[in-house]
């Protein structure tokens, strides 16, 4: 919804199929089923502007730099327990929790 209001084009997210309808409500263009795809297959390389991870799975980041823009495309995730190596130039990697002493203290 924020990034809809914020003018972004496309806006995907991952979910079972189960819950299609009730992401689009909420403002989803385009929904990757995960149960059947890896959400890294389904976007070209340099398509994506901003990804959003809320899952912090085992390599995310290299996934994320597959299909991240290299002309400043963002990437977020609520985990830091893997260093994402070094992030390719013209592009930026966060994470907003960073150690698992932020979860003890959450």
């Amino acid at each position: 919804q924020l990034a809809k209001s914020l003018g972004a084009g496309t806006i995907a997210g991952t979910t079972s199929a189960e819950n299609f309808e009730y992401c689009e409500g909420l403002g989803a263009s385009q929904l990757i089923d995960y149960h059947s795809q890896n959400w890294w297959d389904v976007f070209d390389e340099g398509e994506v502007d901003v990804l959003i991870d809320t899952v912090g799975e085992a390599g995310t980041p290299e996934h994320a730099f597959s299909v991240l823009s290299p002309h400043g495309g963002h990437g977020v995730s609520i985990a830091d327990f893997e260093s994402p190596g070094s992030v390719p130039a013209g592009m930026t990697w966060n994470t907003f929790i960073n150690s698992d002493t932020n979860l003890v203290s959450a």
